[in-house]
């Protein structure tokens, strides 16, 4: 609807002006034409009266020759200078119809070329003008758009506000538990230590009273060599001591205390915290702190390694053989025990969260004990 009214109005706008500027440049050529109008009666009546002067100056020739011959002549000057100039007018006359004629011609072209571009430009002005409301209907759905955009723009500034002060309560929560953790984690790692230390005491006792035991033992049945060693018989811990002593006793060999290392090697890295001895008396095991259980075979007074066992997080406390010698046990600082197999060194069953201190399984130690002469 508003595009068919501002198309009336725009081509009645359209129509006006070009009245106008018809009106305007026609004005000049119309006088133009009635004053040659005009000129062409004048001729006419000029013509039509210098014919009737000659058909009455033939007629009255013969009559009045001798009369008026005087008069005549003069007469015949004057119309005929007055013939001439209007000859002369006539022909400009004529030369201006013509210049007028063109004129008109190629005003006429232009009018006809300006009215097809009027056409155009009405086209055009009407598809523009359809454009035009369509632009303005993109206009407002774009602008309504533009409305639910900053309403939902500032809805997701407003979450954003409440999303960044929850993130900045919980940055809080999540320093202070840092903190916190940072504090229990430093706790538990005195209490490991400490846990430690209590363990590393432990085993150290240990060690000293079963040196001391086996040191009293054997300067016991060194002072008696055929001295019989009674021990009961439901006592495991002495199961193995006693078969050594009575295999001593059946020898018949004297037993004093070592006082000569027969053969010395390196066999961890840093401390040597377990060491057992196979119940086949060829091979034994040794643990330290380098979180590694190692098999050795002696052959004469040397010791060679025959495996590494790993996969032990903490450093090794006490390693064990069972009554076959085909699984070995030990026991580490990470609060977990590994059973390997003897022979193809493999690890199979593994206790986690389990907290042993020491196996308390107590066997005779074998010494390369250098004979004496």
């Amino acid at each position: 609807m508003r595009s068919q009214q501002w198309n009336g109005e725009f081509r009645n706008q359209i129509l006006s002006l070009l009245r106008d500027r018809n009106k305007r440049e026609s004005q000049g050529f119309t006088e133009l034409f009635h004053h040659h109008e005009k000129l062409f009666e004048n001729w006419a009546a000029i013509k039509a009266e210098n014919l009737r002067l000659s058909v009455q100056v033939e007629r009255g020739y013969s009559h009045h020759h001798h009369s008026s011959s005087s008069y005549s002549d003069e007469r015949e000057k004057v119309l005929e200078q007055k013939i001439l100039s209007l000859q002369e007018e006539l022909t400009e006359l004529h030369r201006r119809r013509s210049e007028n004629a063109s004129h008109v011609l190629s005003l006429t072209a232009k009018l006809t070329d300006k009215e097809a571009e009027l056409a155009a430009a009405q086209t055009q002005l009407a598809t523009s003008v359809a454009k035009c409301a369509d632009h303005e209907d993109q206009i407002s759905f774009l602008q309504s758009k533009i409305n639910e955009l900053e309403a939902t723009n500032q809805l997701l500034r407003d979450e954003h506000q409440a999303l960044h002060l929850a993130y900045t309560a919980l940055e809080e929560k999540h320093h202070r538990l840092l903190g916190e953790n940072k504090e229990l984690v430093q706790r538990y790692m005195e209490i490991k230590a400490q846990h430690a230390d209590f363990m590393n005491q432990e085993n150290e006792n240990f060690v000293k009273k079963r040196q001391a035991k086996v040191q009293k033992e054997l300067e016991d049945a060194a002072k008696d060599s055929k001295a019989s060693v009674i021990l009961p018989e439901n006592d495991n811990e002495n199961a193995g001591l006693r078969s050594d002593i009575s295999l001593l006793s059946t020898l018949n060999v004297g037993c004093v205390v070592p006082t000569i290392a027969s053969h010395k090697f390196d066999s961890h890295e840093n401390e040597v915290n377990a060491v057992r001895w196979s119940p086949n008396c060829k091979n034994f095991a040794t643990g330290g702190t380098d979180r590694k259980v190692k098999l050795w075979e002696t052959n004469g007074n040397e010791a060679e390694l025959k495996a590494i066992l790993t996969g032990c997080n903490g450093g090794i406390l006490s390693v064990e053989f069972d009554s076959t010698g085909s699984l070995l046990l030990c026991t580490s600082s990470d609060f977990a025990c590994r059973v390997w197999t003897v022979d193809d060194h493999r690890l199979r069953v593994y206790f986690t969260e389990i907290r042993v201190i020491h196996l308390l399984y107590f066997h005779s130690t074998y010494a390369f004990i250098q004979p004496t002469n």
